[in-house]
């Protein structure tokens, strides 16, 4: 397989769209069970099924998925991550233990289309953290930073290439940099910590044959330049509650990486369908052509979102999309 570095290679937006159409992806889409009649078995539930049980449950939870990808016109779809907690002591949602969502991505790969992206979660890049122990170890002892990214990049990298055996063709860091007000790291922080490790990173994704993503929640604006001349391929978020415009960034880095993600997760929530739709069919009609852009909400979708409002979202893309 060519590595999308390659200057022959196709680029990331291309390999998503379809006819043409803007790609349609969703960081991680956790509303699974809510556009099917079946649940999927994920976190603590899969974990305590026998070994047999869960190979059954693979392939429930990909059967599911499938179902649901014949309705939702999706480019690429999600896998499960690794354990992680959404909030002290509570699991996140889309998740599966060890090694077995590495075995979901095969199940995946075997009933869904040839063309659908399966992309996979490895955060190998140093992201926010407010604690105020690691807040003062940047600035005292720098150098245990240094050991901490490097350790976490090897790490993640092995995650990775396992996904990318099982049939994942692009890989997403979700890596927070920034937030409401702008950028955690300051400019040397960045140039010692983060941009080394996003060309690292996504060089050796490359190497395996698959895309590299940057998730990043907040303000980036102050950073959108270094962050696309990294070698990633995508970036993901565009956060519009942290005030990040869409046709400003299309604007700036359009025609380096594909810019994912804009549409407000917090209208699916609070608005009804009729003013879902409009809004994003505007935000569509507004950037459609404008740059490399693959149209989808600026974080999960979460589980509590109502079917018929995320409908309203898919509407608007198959009327303007």
């Amino acid at each position: 397989m060519m590595p999308p570095s390659s200057p022959d290679s196709p680029v990331f937006w291309e390999t998503l769209s379809r006819k043409g159409r803007i790609p349609f992806w969703e960081l991680s889409f956790d509303c699974w069970d809510r556009f099917s009649q079946q649940s999927l078995i994920l976190g603590h539930t899969f974990e305590a099924l026998s070994d047999a049980k869960k190979l059954e449950a693979l392939q429930r939870n990909a059967d599911i998925v499938a179902a649901v990808c014949q309705d939702l016109p999706f480019s690429a779809i999600t896998a499960p991550a690794g354990y992680w907690e959404q909030a002290p002591g509570l699991l996140a949602y889309y998740v599966l233990p060890g090694d077995w969502r590495f075995r979901q991505i095969e199940a995946f790969r075997s009933v869904l289309p040839a063309d659908l992206m399966i992309v996979a979660n490895a955060s190998a890049i140093l992201a926010a953290d407010y604690d105020p122990d690691f807040c003062e170890m940047m600035f005292e002892e720098p150098e245990r930073v240094d050991a901490l990214v490097a350790d976490r990049l090897s790490a993640e990298l092995r995650h990775a290439r396992a996904c990318i055996e099982a049939g994942a063709r692009a890989v997403v860091s979700c890596s927070d940099v920034a937030d409401n007000n702008g950028p955690f790291f300051h400019p040397h922080q960045m140039e010692r910590w983060i941009y080394p490790q996003l060309q690292q990173w996504s060089r050796a994704i490359h190497e395996m044959g698959a895309f590299a993503i940057l998730h990043s929640d907040g303000n980036l604006d102050r950073y959108l330049d270094p962050i696309a001349h990294s070698g990633i391929d995508a970036l993901q978020a565009i956060d519009p509650v942290a005030g990040m415009d869409l046709g400003r960034t299309l604007d700036r880095i359009g025609n380096r990486v594909c810019v994912c993600g804009n549409f407000d997760n917090g209208r699916l929530l609070l608005e009804e369908p009729d003013v879902i739709f409009e809004i994003a069919r505007d935000l569509i009609e507004r950037h459609k052509g404008r740059g490399w852009w693959c149209f989808g909400c600026s974080n999960a979708v979460q589980p509590e979102v109502p079917p018929e409002n995320y409908a309203a979202l898919v509407a608007a893309w198959r009327v303007a999309g």
